[in-house]
């Protein structure tokens, strides 16, 4: 989303700068089944790894994509609020 580009040119002059390597995890809420979301997740984590890689990030310094689905909720699925919430994208940075 284009709301997060600035976020996310700021993540790849960070990685760049502090010589980290990157993994990148899609999470869902839990509407659909698992099979669904795990596809998801991975189609959200590889649309984020596509654009660091736009903004000059090398390929190199993402390192994993992991496809969480629904597995890891960070807040409730009963409301449209926490759906929303578990619908994201986490960085796991390394220093090299």
């Amino acid at each position: 989303k284009p709301e997060y580009f600035e976020m996310l040119n700021n993540l790849k002059d960070f990685i760049e700068q502090n010589n980290y390597e990157l993994t990148i995890e899609g999470h869902t809420d839990s509407v659909g089944s698992n099979q669904y979301n795990i596809g998801l997740s991975r189609r959200r984590a590889e649309a984020v790894k596509a654009k660091l890689i736009e903004f000059g990030l090398p390929e190199d310094r993402i390192v994993g994509i992991e496809a969480k689905g629904e597995e890891y909720p960070v807040a409730t699925n009963e409301t449209p609020e926490g759906r929303l919430q578990n619908r994201r994208v986490e960085f796991r940075l390394v220093q090299r």
